[in-house]
């Protein structure tokens, strides 16, 4: 299902290629995860996790751009899901980061001084 996130979101990568200078691009992220047996996988996705510990996906010059290509990645990735496991597909790892995407603004946040 990884696969498919690159497939999808590489041609968005190449035209936004110039945002990826820009402090303003606007970023898809994933949530972070964490091992845990009680979730689906035994993985947790942490959506409640500072935003700077997200997992950059993708950068855009707008975010119009950054929510078209969030809104087609999730659809591929759940169609491809369900034709791998059909109903369990709303377990699987890609289909619930896909879902939990997010477009964020604006620079990064920058870790704390020590």
């Amino acid at each position: 299902m990884r696969v498919a996130w690159l497939v999808v979101l590489g041609g968005a990568l190449v035209a936004g290629a110039c945002a990826c200078a820009t402090p303003d691009a606007v970023r898809l992220v994933h949530p972070p995860a964490a091992p845990n047996a009680a979730f689906p996988g035994g993985v947790r996705l942490l959506t409640k996790a500072p935003l700077g510990d997200w997992e950059v996906v993708a950068r855009f010059a707008s975010r119009a751009e950054c929510e078209e290509a969030r809104l087609a990645a999730t659809e591929d990735t759940i169609s491809r899901a369900r034709a791998l496991v059909g109903d369990d597909a709303k377990y699987d790892l890609d289909v619930r980061r896909a879902v939990n995407a997010r477009c964020v603004g604006g620079a990064p946040p920058r870790p704390p001084e020590r």
